[in-house]
């Protein structure tokens, strides 16, 4: 349980880093009312960039106006469309989990599998 929320903990930091680069939130508390109203599913417990991830993953598409939902594109990326934008996203946050998994995780089991063999 512990290993487990570290490592949520840890995703949520890296989906957090991918969406503040491109979105910004304006108003966190227009953000939150809007996933709840929307009935989007969404954690609480992380913070309002993994929020906004939830909101454009369950609806980028029907989004005209990003101020309406709490946030804004940041000026380099205002060109995309929200969706475009999105799997642009979705794409750096799998290269940043995929890169920290291979770092972390399988040099762990190296590890692992090497000392049971020195035994």
């Amino acid at each position: 349980p512990e290993q487990k929320r570290v490592v949520d903990g840890r995703l949520a930091g890296f989906l957090s880093q991918c969406v503040s680069n491109k979105l910004r939130v304006v108003d966190k508390a227009l953000l939150q009312w809007q996933l709840q109203v929307q009935q989007i599913s969404y954690r609480p417990d992380h913070d309002e960039y993994c929020w906004v991830f939830s909101l454009i993953k369950a609806g980028a598409s029907q989004i005209d106006n990003t101020r309406d939902y709490g946030f804004e594109v940041a000026m380099d990326y205002r060109d995309l469309p929200l969706a475009a934008l999105r799997e642009q996203i979705d794409r750096e946050f799998y290269t940043l989990s995929q890169a920290h998994y291979e770092r972390y995780m399988l040099t762990a089991d190296l590890f692992a599998a090497s000392s049971g063999q020195a035994e």
